[in-house]
């Protein structure tokens, strides 16, 4: 009887362990519950929850997919037509940025603007003694 409760002990402490140890692998996070509700985001490497009452919702994968983009051809200002691979727009980036969040840093331009502004070491009056 007693080497029956100590195989069933035994058992239920390596389904704890089991269930409370989990190893993220690099380049991943997994998203855990905690009763049904958003707990947090395991990072890679080993955690620790709490079983039975966490559970991993979601395994999400980090690396980069790399996506096929079709040519295009298009039409330039004056009228030259271009066969382009890719396009990225980043003007339109900077413009929504400061509608957005006028709080952001200004782009280079502007802090360059004001660093011209400013006296160079040739240009300060030296003082003899």
């Amino acid at each position: 009887v007693m080497d029956m409760l100590a195989l069933v002990v035994l058992a239920v402490v390596i389904l704890f362990v089991a269930r409370s140890l989990k190893v993220v692998p690099q380049q991943n996070a997994w998203v855990i519950e905690r009763l049904g509700k958003y707990h947090g985001t395991l990072s890679p490497g080993l955690n620790i929850l709490i079983p039975f009452v966490d559970r991993v919702a979601y395994k999400h994968s980090l690396k980069e997919i790399p996506l096929d983009v079709p040519s295009q051809v298009c039409t330039t200002r004056d009228n030259t037509q271009l066969k382009v691979i890719g396009k990225m727009e980043l003007d339109r980036t900077f413009e929504e940025r400061e509608i957005s969040s006028p709080a952001a840093p200004k782009p280079c331009n502007s802090r360059s603007r004001k660093r011209r502004s400013m006296p160079t070491p040739s240009s300060r009056r030296r003082t003899t003694r």
